[in-house]
């Protein structure tokens, strides 16, 4: 079984990725708040899917998106917490940095249809 030395982080403090600054941004959540807000962000947007009709994705894509980043924080602090064992098991740190991957490709999605569901239709209105 391969183990874990350290964690990758890098080399230059001034070229933090999304995900570091974002759990930065996130320090002073609890992961009883941050959780609370996964489970509530995720159900909303389940609810107002299974809800509502044609107009279900524009109006959950926002809970999606919050949820989604309290998820991918939660999963960034459990990824930190396995580096900090000394001799992890290598197979949880992977499927942990899987779950943070899934996680920021579902925020940044999630993200990108909200702004775009917002704003597309008012640019249309401007070009025609």
């Amino acid at each position: 079984m391969t183990m874990i030395d350290a964690p990758p982080h890098p080399a230059d403090p001034r070229e933090e990725s999304l995900a570091d600054l974002l759990l930065n941004a996130a320090r002073p959540a609890s992961d009883r708040q941050l959780t609370v807000a996964a489970i509530v962000g995720v159900a909303g947007a389940i609810i107002f899917w299974l809800s509502l009709g044609g107009w279900s994705l524009s109006v959950a894509t926002a809970p999606l998106t919050i949820g989604a980043f309290a998820a991918w924080v939660l999963a960034g602090r459990e990824l930190d917490r396995a580096y900090a064992e000394p001799g992890a098991p290598r197979w949880s740190v992977l499927v942990i940095r899987a779950f943070v991957a899934v996680t920021a490709v579902t925020a940044v999605l999630a993200t990108l249809a909200t702004f775009g569901l917002i704003f597309l239709p008012l640019l249309g209105r401007i070009i025609s």
